[in-house]
C-alpha cells in the first residue's frame, strides 16, 4: 500500500462503503420517511455506524437511496461484519426491491469509487505498446459480452418478457370492456393501450368523485389505482432483456400487481345491482358521460382569431 504524504510509517486509511438502494414505488411519502427512519437507527445508529448522502430525493430520485458508511469513532474503519450487517438489514425489508452495498475502501477520498473489475497488470515497453495491449484486452472482453448476449436465449428472453406484458394488458382488456359494457360506457380503441387514458380518467376521476364527492379528485389511492399504475406505467419502462435493470421488479409488476387488479376489477363487474358499489359505479357512469359530452363541446367550440399585434 503506498502511503500518504506527511502520514507515519505505520498509517492506513480509514475504510468505509457505499450503499445504493431502490424502495418499492408504490411506497408515498410517509411510508418512505419510516423506512428511513428505522434504516439510520437500526442499520447504521445500531450498529455504530455513520453515513452521509442522499435519502428518497424528488422527482426521479424519489425512490433511491445513496450514501456512504463509515465508523461513529473518530480514526475508526469499517469491517466486513459492518458492511455485511448493512446488507442484511436491506435486504430483509421488502421495501427495498434494489439493494447495492459497496465494497470496503478508504473514505480519504471526496466520494466512494463505483465497484469496477480491477485492471490486470499492464504489458508493454512503451506508452504506445501498453495502448495496445489494453485495446486487445477490451475487444477480447467485449466478444465476451457479445458471445453471450448475442446468443438465441437472450433474444427469445427479450420476446418472452415483451409476450408476458402483452398478455397482462390484455387481461386487463378483458375485465374492462366487461366492466364499460355493464355501465353502458364507450371504450375507444382496440387495445388497453389505445383506451388508457380514458380507464385511467374513469378510475381516477369519475369514481372518486362518485365515491367522494366532497374530496379532490385523484387524491384518494385505492388498490386497483395502484395496481394499474404498476402493470402499465411500472412495465413500459421495460426497453429490451439487456437494459432491463431489476427481473425482479419487473416480476412484481407482472405477477403481484396483475392479480391485484384483476381481483378488484372483477369486484366492479360483478357487483350486485342493488348494492352499495353498483350504485356508485352508475353514479361514476353518469358524471363519466357529462365529462366526456362537456370535452367535446369544448372541442367543437369555435376558437376566437385574434389580431395579430393585439394582446
Amino acid at each position: 500500500m503506498r502511503l500518504a504524504p506527511d502520514k507515519p510509517k505505520d498509517w492506513r486509511p480509514d475504510l468505509g462503503f457505499e450503499v445504493r438502494a431502490r424502495c418499492d414505488s408504490a411506497l408515498d411519502d410517509r411510508a418512505r420517511d419510516a423506512l428511513t427512519s428505522r434504516f439510520i437507527e437500526e442499520a447504521i445508529e445500531g450498529n455504530d455506524l455513520v453515513c452521509g448522502g442522499a435519502v428518497f430525493g424528488h422527482g426521479e430520485h424519489a425512490t433511491e437511496l445513496h450514501v456512504v458508511v463509515s465508523a461513529m469513532s473518530e480514526g475508526g474503519s469499517c469491517t466486513a461484519r459492518d458492511r455485511l450487517q448493512v446488507e442484511t438489514w436491506l435486504r430483509s425489508e421488502p421495501g427495498f426491491v434494489q439493494v447495492h452495498v459497496g465494497r470496503l475502501c478508504s473514505t480519504e477520498t471526496d466520494g466512494f469509487p463505483r465497484d469496477e473489475p480491477a485492471l490486470p497488470p499492464v504489458m508493454g515497453e512503451d506508452a504506445r505498446e501498453r495502448a495496445l495491449w489494453l485495446r486487445t484486452e477490451a475487444i477480447a472482453e467485449f466478444r465476451k459480452a457479445a458471445a453471450v448476449l448475442g446468443r438465441p436465449e437472450i433474444r427469445d428472453a427479450e420476446q418472452h418478457l415483451l409476450r408476458a406484458i402483452q398478455l397482462v394488458h390484455a387481461g386487463y382488456d378483458e375485465l374492462c370492456r366487461a366492466l364499460f359494457r355493464k355501465l353502458e360506457l364507450d371504450l375507444p380503441g382496440e387495445s388497453f393501450d389505445e383506451s388508457r387514458s380514458t380507464l385511467f380518467s374513469f378510475f381516477s376521476f369519475d369514481l372518486d368523485q362518485a365515491v367522494h364527492p366532497k374530496r379532490l379528485r385523484g387524491w384518494r389511492r385505492t388498490p386497483l389505482k395502484d395496481a394499474l399504475h404498476d402493470v402499465t406505467f411500472g412495465i413500459d419502462n421495460f426497453d429490451n432483456v439487456i437494459d432491463l435493470p431489476d427481473l425482479h421488479d419487473l416480476e412484481r409488476h407482472i405477477v403481484g400487481a396483475s392479480r391485484t387488479a384483476i381481483d378488484e376489477l372483477w369486484k366492479l363487474v360483478m357487483a350486485s345491482p342493488r348494492s352499495t358499489l353498483a350504485k356508485r359505479l352508475e353514479r361514476a357512469a353518469v358524471g363519466h358521460r357529462k365529462r366526456r359530452a362537456d370535452q367535446e363541446r369544448e372541442r367543437a367550440r369555435p376558437r376566437k382569431r385574434t389580431k395579430r399585434g393585439s394582446k
